[in-house]
């Protein structure tokens, strides 16, 4: 009896199991049968990209993917540009139809997939928004592409930078001052503090189509981006085949004013692709070395008015100190002016007050003098305890001062008396 109730079990689940397949099977026929024409997406195949690169040697296909029901039959696929008829395949016949702009630019004897767009020759007339449109004997289905196409003439991007004077040129006088801008109608006067803490940098694009964007500053290397814009003078310029050309020449950048561990460049991309370069001078050492050239922190304090001398160094293109042997420390020397006394924030006050620093340019931070022989291991400076200067008037001095003041006071006022 367990046997029997065992197979009927068996018996039952086989069944059951043979009515769902079934009843799957019957579902399936009905929404195939009933499902039209269905586009799943329209795809460009050949490249990395997506879009054509038309400088390339890809053989690119714009493929329309769709499905249909079993029992439904293709007619014909048309594509559109724009709205028109370019390219029409017909399931009676293998050669398809043939419109411009496309004439002469797709294969009309493909060996595969000859309801696709075969690209045979890349150009710019190929950009555009596509329709697909397939058509059975019972339904019709539509998809559109917005067809991308970048084309960059084969020579390359131009980019150096230079320093405006060099150890014996003769410096530029205030007429040589350069002028940069980003519009036609506005100026921007860039002037020179140091020619040779001054750089020079020019760039200039290929032909490109359609209109780059192009961004240029300050590079860094951390995002691969210009981080910071720095208005360059670029002027676009478009030639009668449609393709822009950007440039600037000559365009003077302090090099203070370019952040620390950045570099001059600029970064080129195609709206709407993903096409970007990033154009840099290549690596100059003289150039890299003053950008780079880091120091003991200059020392300016704006609510203080604090004498400051520095000795045994040279001064960087930002204002930093190194000490002229580097394996010696600079030395500054902090005072008050004559005739001041220093006034410090806990109220103590001192008439001739001197505090000298020492900096190692490796360490790139200012200390207390302790003595010649060790001269970076006093206290790390801080710009906090600086005293203010104040000026010191003697009691005689105020007294005479006061005496003299009344006297011009009474004298004005005996004259203003009898002019009334």
């Amino acid at each position: 009896m367990r046997f029997r109730e065992t197979s009927g079990v068996v018996s039952n689940v086989t069944v059951s199991t043979s009515i769902i397949f079934l009843c799957f099977l019957t579902h399936a026929d009905l929404v195939l049968a009933g499902v039209g024409v269905v586009i799943e997406e329209l795809t460009l195949h050949g490249g990395q990209d997506e879009y054509i690169d038309a400088s390339s040697n890809a053989n690119y296909v714009l493929a329309c993917n769709y499905r249909i029901g079993y029992d439904e039959n293709i007619l014909q696929v048309r594509w559109l540009r724009y709205g028109s008829p370019v390219y029409v395949w017909r399931a009676s016949s293998n050669n398809p139809s043939v419109s411009e702009p496309l004439l002469g630019l797709v294969d009309t004897y493909p060996t595969n997939d000859p309801h696709n767009l075969h690209f045979t020759r890349l150009g710019y007339s190929l950009a555009g928004n596509y329709t697909c449109e397939v058509i059975t004997q019972d339904s019709s289905d539509k998809a559109s592409y917005d067809l991308h196409v970048v084309d960059v003439y084969p020579i390359p991007f131009e980019a150096n930078v230079g320093i405006l004077s060099e150890e014996g040129d003769e410096v530029p006088s205030a007429d040589d001052v350069k002028y940069i801008t980003d519009y036609e109608d506005e100026e921007t006067e860039v002037h020179f503090e140091n020619a040779k803490c001054t750089l020079v940098w020019s760039f200039r694009t290929p032909a490109i189509f359609p209109r780059p964007n192009i961004t240029c500053g300050y590079f860094s290397f951390l995002s691969n981006e210009v981080e910071e814009r720095l208005p360059a003078g670029l002027t676009m310029h478009q030639f009668s085949n449609g393709s822009w050309q950007a440039s600037f020449e000559n365009t003077h950048v302090q090099v203070a004013d370019i952040p620390k561990d950045m570099r001059l460049g600029c970064t080129v991309k195609v709206p709407k692709t993903s096409y970007k370069e990033v154009v840099m001078p290549e690596d100059d050492f003289r150039v890299d070395s003053l950008i780079d050239s880091a120091g003991c922190p200059n020392l300016e304090f704006e609510d203080a008015e604090v004498l400051v001398s520095v000795r045994d160094a040279t001064t960087t293109c930002r204002g930093d100190y190194l000490s002229s042997t580097r394996d010696q420390p600079a030395i500054a020397r902090l005072s008050c002016p004559s005739g001041h006394e220093a006034v410090f924030r806990n109220g103590e006050t001192r008439r001739h007050w001197v505090q000298e620093l020492s900096c190692l340019a490796y360490e790139q931070t200012w200390r207390a003098l302790v003595n010649e022989d060790q001269p970076s291991h006093g206290d790390m400076f801080s710009a906090e305890d600086l005293p203010s200067c104040h000026l010191v008037v003697s009691a005689g001095y105020s007294v005479a001062s006061q005496i003299w003041t009344l006297g011009l006071t009474t004298v004005l006022s005996l004259a203003l008396a009898r002019n009334l």
